[in-house]
């Protein structure tokens, strides 16, 4: 009778699985997708790009990304191929664990790096976020980041569940939903707040950015004693585009997070009733955060052109030959 009970259950289970199908599909790809990127990612930062406080932060939300993908999603692979009978009490905490942790330092990161933004371009004359100051805010966003998400251990096990024919399962979830709700109201409303501040904090640098873009084209402008313009200052434009794409690339990054994030927050709030219909497609926006772990690469090769250019040189043999020629050129010549 047990052997009958045991088999049901795993038709049970294989039934869900099947359901759940395109969801292991999308959360595969994107997993993949995000090793490879990441690994890009944080390959170009540490060994290509000079030293500074906003390359220490990308590296940071790199190694973020790559926990996520490496850890956050085949955690909860498990979830998705053996929902009725989930196999270790602590895997179940370390994947919730994991996913929470990625989300508050991926915005605490954020908000630090809006910050030193805003303070770069707003308030150039106060004193700015060094590399050595950056090393310690990520040392202390992750602190904070792991006590913040340490409830979120407490709040998910494995529980033994009877369905509806008498049959005993086993699934990874929370183990009292109305207690918790208010943990993660209080999270939602942080995940908004912060990102409240971090879109007003763009939006000045923003406003300063496009003042001191006019006055560039004024002093371009201007006539000089003898009749004609000034010439263009190509250092002064070129740390004006620099900036932008600096500027475009983070806000690019924060928009990601914000999409990806929020209709996980919904979810667990709300607590819809599935349907047939619906199952997949809730299921999948709940790993919407999946997106965050990534595309972050996709978008540091959309907006920001140094990264492309040491993208390239990493699979053209003739564009490194050609830039160490340059470099022994430019050797030659300051010799």
């Amino acid at each position: 009778m047990d052997s009958g009970r045991n088999d049901t259950l795993e038709e049970l289970n294989a039934l869900i699985f099947e359901h759940n199908k395109p969801v292991v599909i999308f959360t595969a790809f994107f997993m993949l997708l995000g090793i490879l990127g990441n690994s890009l990612v944080l390959f170009v930062y540490t060994f290509r790009m000079k030293s500074s406080t906003l390359q220490i932060f990308i590296i940071y939300l790199g190694l973020v990304d790559m926990l996520g993908c490496c850890l956050g999603v085949p955690f909860d692979m498990v979830g998705l191929f053996l929902p009725l009978v989930y196999p270790l009490n602590l895997l179940c905490k370390a994947e919730h664990l994991t996913v929470y942790f990625s989300c508050i330092s991926s915005v605490l990161t954020l908000f630090a790096i809006a910050g030193e933004r805003f303070n770069r371009v707003c308030r150039p004359l106060a004193m700015q976020t060094l590399p050595q100051h950056a090393k310690c805010i990520v040392i202390g966003v992750t602190v904070i980041s792991l006590l913040i998400a340490l409830p979120v251990w407490l709040a998910y096990q494995r529980m033994e569940m009877r369905l509806d024919n008498d049959l005993v399962s086993y699934q990874c979830w929370l183990t009292f939903p109305s207690y918790w709700e208010i943990y993660f109201l209080i999270l939602f409303s942080m995940f908004w707040i912060l990102l409240l501040i971090i879109v007003v904090m763009y939006f000045f640098v923003w406003k300063k950015a496009q003042q001191h873009f006019r006055q560039l084209e004024a002093r371009r402008l201007k006539p000089t004693h003898e009749g004609t313009d000034h010439l263009p200052d190509s250092n002064s434009h070129e740390t004006t585009h620099n900036s932008a794409q600096i500027n475009m690339t983070i806000f690019s990054i924060t928009a990601l997070f914000a999409v990806s994030f929020a209709p996980h927050f919904i979810l667990n709030l709300v607590q819809p009733t599935l349907t047939a219909q619906t199952y997949a497609l809730t299921r999948i926006i709940h790993r919407l955060w999946v997106l965050n772990c990534s595309l972050n690469p996709v978008v540091y090769g959309i907006f920001n052109g140094e990264f492309r250019l040491e993208f390239k040189k990493l699979f053209s043999s003739d564009t490194n030959q050609k830039s160490s020629c340059m470099t022994t050129k430019n050797n030659d010549v300051e010799l």
